[in-house]
């Protein structure tokens, strides 16, 4: 759990308690695994969060069992901070909780999940991806693939922090990349996959059941995810030292045209949605029998959610655009 406060938000320590309660509670399962918490305290700025962090050690963890504490002097970031924890992580899996979200009911399970299946000797799971629930500015479920492939992690990257990771996997690539502009959770997940590909070994994906995550979102700049990056600067990271997996994976390694297809797919989702809204009868009909737009669907692993419903019935449901 990286902690970083820059003591603007009056409410900042209040969430970093929901978090740190939300695995207490989750600790009264009998099914959770064993397991520790790495809190990175990131040289926060507010001179409350260290002494928050050390009442809250003293308050669920007095003996000294199963919380650690890193306290940086100087402020490295959230890739730098995680790489702390994971330099004195002791159990083989890792997963991340950020310090101002919630862990969900179902994170037992998932955990449990991980470690029977990833754990095995003959394991072909690369990563198990957690599935979010957003709350706070906005409150929304993701719209996620019924199956994950490589390649659709590459194009549309859906691994959050809150996913399953081997210990010794992040540590062959060196852990996070503390050059990382953003999304350093998407070019860890590229880069286990890159070098598990190199070795010869699997990359079988899965996801959780339900919700893992009650993810935060925030209305303002203090967000971490509002910081700016144009996509052309963002891709050239994402793809940097992978470029022999990506081209593997989508048949070419240029970032430039890689952006020019998102870009491409974007625009004509967008058109698709307008047709859907607008017209009715010939254009839906369209829509919903269209090899184009469901190759596009398909690529990502969804239905086209303007075909034509069956009958309908509770365990068939069209999954909306995000």
């Amino acid at each position: 759990m990286p902690v970083y406060h820059g003591g603007k938000r009056p409410d900042e320590i209040d969430h970093l308690v929901e978090a740190i309660e939300s695995l207490i509670l989750a600790r009264q399962s009998p099914a959770m695994p064993p397991h520790e918490l790495i809190i990175v305290n990131d040289a926060s700025k507010n001179p409350e969060t260290r002494a928050a962090i050390l009442a809250l050690k003293q308050k669920y963890d007095p003996d000294d069992t199963w919380i650690k504490l890193v306290l940086n002097d100087q402020n490295g970031g959230p890739s730098y901070a995680r790489n702390c924890g994971l330099a004195i992580a002791k159990y083989d899996l890792i997963t991340g909780l950020d310090a101002d979200n919630i862990l969900k009911a179902e994170a037992v399970s998932f955990y449990k999940d991980a470690i029977e299946s990833m754990l095995q000797p003959e394991s072909k799971i690369a990563i198990s991806v957690s599935r979010l629930e957003c709350f706070g500015f906005s409150s929304s479920q993701f719209v996620v693939p019924d199956k994950l492939t490589p390649r659709i992690v590459v194009e549309y990257g859906y691994v959050d922090t809150s996913s399953i990771f081997r210990r010794d996997e992040l540590n062959k690539i060196g852990g996070w990349r503390n050059d990382s502009p953003k999304a350093e959770d998407y070019k860890l997940a590229i880069s286990v996959l890159a070098n598990r590909w190199r070795e010869g070994l699997e990359n079988d994906l899965v996801y959780s059941v339900g919700d893992v995550i009650k993810y935060r979102q925030y209305d303002d700049s203090l967000n971490v995810a509002a910081r700016v990056i144009s996509d052309e600067a963002l891709y050239a990271f994402l793809f940097s030292g992978d470029e022999d997996f990506i081209e593997r994976t989508i048949g070419y390694k240029d970032s430039t045209r890689f952006i020019h297809d998102r870009r491409t797919k974007d625009i004509f989702f967008d058109i698709a949605v307008s047709l859907q809204r607008d017209f009715f009868g010939t254009v839906q009909a369209h829509l919903s029998r269209s090899s184009k737009l469901n190759g596009l669907f398909n690529a990502v692993g969804l239905n086209n959610p303007f075909a034509r419903k069956p009958t309908p019935s509770a365990s068939h449901q069209t999954p909306e655009l995000n």
